[in-house]
């Protein structure tokens, strides 16, 4: 006899984000890690991996008593919005946090509930949907969430006014291409979920830039500055790699386009550093905004048996 099938929906996930620890998270990826695993593309995903929305994932937990089946939209979303949440945890000077969000919709709540109960240290998040819709009613959940955390939640309508003293900015688009480099306070961490390119004045002049996989590179070489780090070149011409060349050495008053650091899995197993001097301004680029992690998809099986999910 089959083991029974746990399907978990859209309003599944809002729990789920809730209730995923972070830094069992960090655990079983590095656990993932130590066994040769990672992020990969689904069967039947093309070359920049795009998958249908709604195609099922199939997860089995052999010590389990059941299966789980997740749409791949809502994993992707899980994904996204988990990794935001370690990429801060690493990589964010410790201290009380401002967050600008340029989101919309069910991420802009999912990325809320993760900063209302994973991120500590946050005091004001700035919301805005850049968008000429404007921003969606924020779910009366999500409100309270914030309130009981006292974080002061503020939805504006400008992307000036989003990133007005905010030293951690998360962007899933639309809204990305209205940021410059004035937008990043000393010591900032941006954050970029669009899966699209940052402004060229962003990248090019950020102290370091960090992935989730480099092992994704070769599927993203669309990505300028993928291209840059794989070939040393913008628009065919080479470019200028040297280190040692920031706002932290000498005050430098030009800027040379950097190559990628590390990436994540590297950072949480200690291999590189990461954020080395406070005022670095640091670009985070999730690649794998349409990959299937599998360690996050096991962790979410266990939650939502755990807290009695889905159907």
């Amino acid at each position: 006899m089959g083991k029974p099938v746990l399907r978990l929906g859209a309003d599944d996930l809002w729990r789920v984000i809730k209730e995923l620890d972070p830094i069992d998270l960090r655990m079983a990826k590095l656990a993932h890690l130590a066994a040769g695993g990672g992020c990969r593309p689904g069967d039947r995903a093309a070359e920049a991996g795009e998958q249908p929305d709604d195609d099922l994932v199939l997860i089995e937990d052999p010590g389990g008593v059941d299966r789980c089946v997740i749409p791949w939209s809502i994993l992707c979303l899980c994904h996204a919005v988990m990794t935001v949440a370690l990429a801060a945890e690493e990589l964010l000077v410790p201290g009380e946090t401002t967050v600008g969000l340029l989101a919309s919709g069910d991420v802009a709540h999912c990325l809320l509930t993760m900063i209302a109960c994973h991120l500590p240290g946050v005091g004001q998040v700035y919301l805005t949907a850049a968008s000429d819709q404007g921003p969606a009613p924020i779910d009366a959940r999500v409100r309270d969430l914030f309130d009981r955390a006292g974080i002061e939640l503020s939805v504006v309508t400008t992307v000036d006014e989003a990133t007005s003293g905010a030293n951690l900015l998360i962007t899933t688009g639309p809204g990305h291409e209205d940021l410059v480099y004035r937008h990043l306070p000393r010591g900032a961490l941006l954050v970029n979920v669009a899966g699209l390119d940052m402004p060229a004045d962003i990248v090019d002049r950020v102290d370091q830039i960090y992935v989730d996989d480099l092992g994704l590179l070769e599927r993203n070489r669309h990505r300028r500055f993928v291209t840059v780090h794989l070939d040393g070149r913008v628009n065919g011409r080479c470019v200028s790699l040297r280190r040692g060349w920031g706002r932290h050495h000498n005050r430098c008053t030009w800027f040379d386009l950097r190559r990628i650091e590390a990436d994540f899995g590297q950072v949480i197993s200690g291999r590189h550093p990461g954020r080395t001097h406070l005022d670095d301004v640091l670009l985070f680029e999730l690649l794998g905004v349409r990959e299937l992690d599998v360690a996050l998809a096991e962790q979410i099986h266990r939650t939502a048996r755990a807290c009695g999910l889905g159907a």
